[in-house]
């Protein structure tokens, strides 16, 4: 017996010659069945990357904190081996929808120094802005850009 002959007589490959022109497909049910499955798939993964945004957002504000803080070491580095010809500035990180960026330091030219106008060593403030229950929720961090120290 051939290898064809016996794959014809196999009762599932009866099954499947023997149906009706019209019978090709997938039944209403099994349709509904794996589309009920997709669902609950669905339904447990969407929350698990609700966070992804929120949690993006807290580690650039992180970032854009220690990144105020390297570049005034930098500068103040910088002035003094200049003899304090080099005015030390930081770039100022941009507003986002999650956080909101304040200096004590701005002047009339919104240039942001590492120094305050009193000499002090100038804060940087990120106050969050519609702060949920999740991830991080607290609202306002703040780093001295001289020293390095944070709140919270």
């Amino acid at each position: 017996m051939s290898l064809l002959q016996a794959y014809l007589r196999n009762p599932r490959t009866q099954r499947v010659l023997s149906r009706k022109p019209g019978e090709k497909g997938f039944s209403l049910i099994e349709l509904v069945v794996v589309v009920a499955v997709l669902a609950i798939l669905a339904a447990i993964a969407v929350p698990a990357f609700m966070g992804m945004n929120e949690q993006a957002a807290d580690a650039a504000m992180e970032s854009n904190l220690k990144n105020a803080y390297k570049e005034c070491s930098f500068q103040v580095a910088r002035r003094a081996n200049n003899r304090g010809l080099a005015y030390p500035n930081f770039d100022f990180p941009g507003n986002d929808g999650f956080y909101t960026y304040t200096s004590n330091s701005a002047n009339q030219l919104q240039t942001h120094n590492c120094y305050d106008g009193a000499g002090a060593a100038a804060v940087l403030t990120a106050t969050k802005a519609n702060a949920t229950a999740g991830y991080n929720a607290n609202g306002a961090y703040t780093i001295d850009v001289l020293d390095g120290t944070r709140t919270p």
